[in-house]
């Protein structure tokens, strides 16, 4: 009998080694990067696609933001804008300008602006402004600092406006 019991306590010992073993590999992180979904996994194109949220189309270009770049700090709201440009009167001045920085075929195809709203008092900063040619090529960059940081009021009908009005809901 004692032998059976004794056997018994071994088995429970030995089986709580093999518990304890597995737990540690789930603290480690090991066996966890499993996925379960009916849709296929979205790919990087689509997921940067969702990202950016329309503001308005008008007749330079459509105009888009991050959806992942709205930071609130106080009274002031920064957001990253997109603007596709579709004037071809736009894209050939642009294209005249940047010419020296653009490679082979490459052509301007859009801008980020990096905007501060002062939402209470209905202005606006354009601290970054950065032109784009092809997929994502940088072509040039222009940065607002020091005592040229002057906020403006929002024009009437403008895309600001309207993405002043997407940042009040």
């Amino acid at each position: 009998m004692k032998k059976i019991l004794l056997l018994g306590v071994l088995l429970l010992v030995l089986s709580l080694g093999k518990t304890v073993s597995a737990a540690t590999g789930v603290v480690n992180g090991e066996g966890l990067d499993w996925e379960m979904s009916i849709l296929p996994k979205p790919t990087l194109e689509e997921i940067e696609k969702e990202r950016w949220q329309p503001i308005l189309e008008n007749d330079i270009g459509i105009y888009t933001y991050a959806n992942d770049s709205i930071v609130k700090e106080h009274k002031l709201v920064s957001v990253l804008v997109k603007t596709v440009f579709t004037n071809k009167e736009v894209l050939e001045r642009l294209n005249k300008q940047y010419a020296s920085k653009l490679a082979g075929e490459d052509i301007i195809t859009y801008c980020q602006l990096t905007i501060k709203f002062d939402v209470a008092k209905k202005m606006y900063l354009v601290e970054k402004t950065e032109i784009f040619a092809g997929q994502n090529n940088l072509i040039a960059s222009k940065e607002v600092v020091g005592n040229n940081r002057q906020f403006a009021t929002v024009p009437k009908n403008s895309f600001a406006e309207a993405m002043l009005e997407i940042l009040l809901k």
